[in-house]
């Protein structure tokens, strides 16, 4: 009896004390045994094929592989960008193993992921309380894409711009401007000149997301820059906006290289959005040019709506240009006097209706002005609300404008089909021809969507089919365009704006028509352009152009440029350039286009132009706008 008492003694301190003698425990080898489980399961399923795993990773298929721009910050795998496989076991390894597990509170959209489809063990999942206590405090319950209009003073943002917005409902109504933003843009300094689109295009700055009050986008925006805000709620969930705010946390740290045309701000919001809904895949849509217009419209388009409702909000220098565009030629001096005298003349014959809009432009002036130069004019615009305030109620001068979504603009990229008529060494010629436009948009076509009065044209090619006689080559390529922009920003009676033109373009000067010669032609103005009160908007630029082509020439003089919105869905333009030339004879180039939209993404254009040698050509083309 007392020897089987004494050996149950001692089996007891056996089990109790051995561990501390010998240096494990039953509880490590439970939880290397879970581990090695957790990673039995992930290898039997294969999960790094799994499609929101690579949605976390924002992978890319690329040929027989995966890769992931994020080249520092994200993974824990030395190969985690390259291969999801070793990035998967390694991220489990580290989260739930024998090391420090506290990673799972940097990595809570993996975390919550793998939580879930490896049925995690309670006892291997940490709460995170601080991570959950700065989530509550944020309140993210929906999440919103923000569309900021071109700038084309901006060469990154020529073609708009798109971030996200956290949406707190406690900061409802008028109180939204407190939410904050995640922005994916490029650790970049404009400051840089020539540098910063050049570096921009090869990928030589590094992008990251940043937390940025909303506020502060907006008033860079919509105050400085003049930019209009569009903003689109998406349908999303509270799980699904909680798996985002998650997903957010974790790229906190994660740096790419940022190309401007490519893997930009819109594609790696497009790659943030698949990691909520993998199934959408809308960035395999966008391999070579990714616009964020075009994202836009993409996210608009697809089957199962992902939005809610859709705001608009006006910039300041949007709001005031349409102010002046109404006045007539009496207002705008009236408007002259007021900013500088805070008052109208009683000489100034003015009905009731044209002197408050005379007021209220001369107080969105103010508020533009404010901003722009970083002063206070609340007395002036107090002085202007006073003088308006006495003419009490004025039936129409509470006008606004309904402006048209971007998403209804044609689409960037183009196709035109052509057949024309020219001359060429005395001869007249026929052609029929072929162009394809990688973006954007044409002077003559609708412009809302983009920069009024504006043309972007990237990367553009010209094939002609010659219909001659004999054996002559028929089939030429007959130009390359890198680039051709066109920026109108109007003066007004209170602002001198500058407008400006250029072109770049590898032309076929062929001597022959079995001969193909190519050669740069090169065009750039500067000047200013004004409002005139013609059709439904009509504007006319005054600049000074200087041109190189067909090699030798050299030439300078004034330009004339008339463009006009006949109508919503008829453009015209007409341009004549004088150019003085140095070692050629002088000319007048005379040059017009009307375009006509009958279908969305459907137009036809008429254009004719003179050439240097009395030639003459004619073209008609039918134009189909896509996205590629």
């Amino acid at each position: 009896m007392h020897a089987t008492v004494l050996n149950l003694a001692i089996f007891i301190f056996l089990v109790v004390k051995a561990p501390l003698v010998w240096g494990f425990s039953f509880s490590e080898n439970s939880r290397s045994e879970r581990l090695q489980n957790y990673l039995n399961i992930a290898r039997q399923e294969k999960l790094w094929t799994d499609p929101q795993w690579l949605a976390l990773g924002h992978y890319e298929k690329k040929y027989f592989s995966y890769t992931s721009p994020f080249t520092e910050g994200l993974f824990l795998d030395a190969d985690g960008a390259k291969s999801p496989e070793k990035e998967l076991l390694k991220t489990i390894e580290l989260l739930y193993g024998e090391n420090d597990q506290k990673l799972q509170c940097h990595y809570l959209a993996r975390a919550q992921w793998l939580n879930q489809i490896l049925r995690i063990d309670s006892q291997d999942i940490l709460p995170c309380e601080e991570r959950q206590a700065w989530k509550k405090q944020l309140n993210v319950q929906g999440v919103s894409l923000i569309f900021a209009a071109s700038d084309m003073g901006n060469a990154s943002s020529s073609f708009g711009h798109t971030f996200l917005k956290l949406i707190n409902p406690e900061n409802a109504a008028n109180k939204d401007l407190i939410d904050y933003g995640i922005n994916y843009a490029a650790d970049a300094d404009p400051r840089e000149g020539a540098l910063y689109p050049i570096k921009g295009l090869f990928g030589l700055y590094t992008a990251r997301f940043t937390l940025l009050p909303y506020h502060q986008k907006i008033r860079e925006y919509i105050n400085l820059e003049g930019r209009d805000i569009w903003e689109y709620n998406f349908n999303f969930t509270a799980e699904e906006t909680d798996f985002l705010v998650n997903h957010l946390i974790e790229m906190e740290n994660a740096r790419a290289p940022y190309y401007f045309f490519s893997d930009n701000c819109s594609y790696q919001i497009l790659k943030t959005l698949e990691v909520v809904r993998p199934d959408l895949k809308l960035s395999q849509e966008f391999q070579y040019f990714t616009i964020p217009i075009d994202t836009v419209k993409k996210l608009t388009r697809v089957p199962s709506p992902l939005f809610v409702s859709r705001k608009y909000k006006k910039s300041l220098k949007t709001d005031y240009l349409e102010s002046f565009a109404k006045l007539g030629v009496l207002q705008k001096k009236a408007l002259d006097i007021a900013v500088t005298k805070l008052s109208i003349p009683d000489d100034y014959e003015l009905a009731p209706l044209e002197k408050a809009q005379v007021y209220e432009t001369a107080m969105k002036y103010y508020s533009l002005q404010a901003f722009t130069t970083n002063k206070d004019f609340d007395n002036e615009k107090y002085q202007l609300f006073l003088k308006r305030a006495a003419m009490g109620m004025v039936a129409g001068a509470d006008y606004v404008s309904k402006p048209e979504p971007p998403e209804d603009s044609h689409d960037s990229s183009a196709l035109y089909f052509g057949v024309g008529q020219s001359d060429f060494k005395s001869k007249n010629i026929t052609y029929t021809s072929l162009k394809f436009r990688h973006a954007l948009h044409d002077l003559e076509q609708q412009d809302f969507g983009t920069v009024a009065f504006s043309q972007n044209e990237m990367a553009a090619i010209e094939a002609r089919y010659l219909n001659t006689d004999g054996d002559a080559k028929d089939f030429h390529i007959y130009k390359f365009t890198v680039l051709d922009l066109i920026n109108l920003n109007p003066v007004t009676q209170l602002d001198k704006n500058f407008s400006w033109k250029f072109r770049g373009d590898i032309v076929n000067n062929m001597e022959t028509f079995t001969d193909d010669k190519f050669s740069a032609d090169i065009e750039a103005s500067g000047g200013y352009s004004f409002d005139l009160a013609l059709f439904e908007r009509t504007r006319v630029a005054y600049l000074m152009t200087a041109r190189h082509w067909k090699t030798s020439i050299n030439s300078v003089g004034p330009e004339l440029l008339l463009v006009s919105r006949l109508k919503r869905d008829l453009g015209f333009s007409l341009d004549l350039t004088y150019f003085g030339q140095r070692n050629s004879t002088d000319f007048l180039r005379a040059r017009s286009k009307l375009n006509y939209t009958f279908r969305k993404n459907f137009d036809v254009q008429l254009a004719v132009e003179n050439g240097i040698n009395k030639e003459f050509e004619s073209q008609l083309q039918l134009v189909w706008n896509f996205i590629l």
